[in-house]
């Protein structure tokens, strides 16, 4: 599967996935502290496909890398990831797929 993981954080979802196969991940994160820790992480892990996209998830640039592609997207927290929806929505693939929303 290809997955967009949109607020990755260090890659709490990212890295699990890629460690259980995930073909591609889109990790997007604007935190330099989260984008460190991620980065490191990814190269521990030392495999799987990732893309990190550094920076506000809404750019255009984001929007059109993971137009179309992803069979999931994992989402933040409610209501904190709303302003990501209309990227969510966009990145998955024209026959549908998986958003995955959190609630505290």
């Amino acid at each position: 599967e290809t997955v967009l993981d949109l607020y990755a954080g260090i890659g709490f979802w990212t890295l699990p996935l890629l460690a259980a196969g995930a073909q591609h991940v889109f990790a997007c994160e604007w935190n330099p502290d989260a984008l460190e820790g991620l980065r490191e992480g990814l190269r521990l892990l030392g495999r799987g496909s990732c893309q990190v996209l550094a920076g506000d998830n809404r750019r255009l640039e984001v929007v059109e890398a993971v137009r179309d592609k992803c069979h999931r997207v994992i989402l933040g927290l409610i209501p904190f990831s709303r302003d990501g929806f209309p990227v969510a929505a966009a990145a998955l693939r024209p026959s549908g797929g998986i958003l995955h929303v959190h609630w505290n």
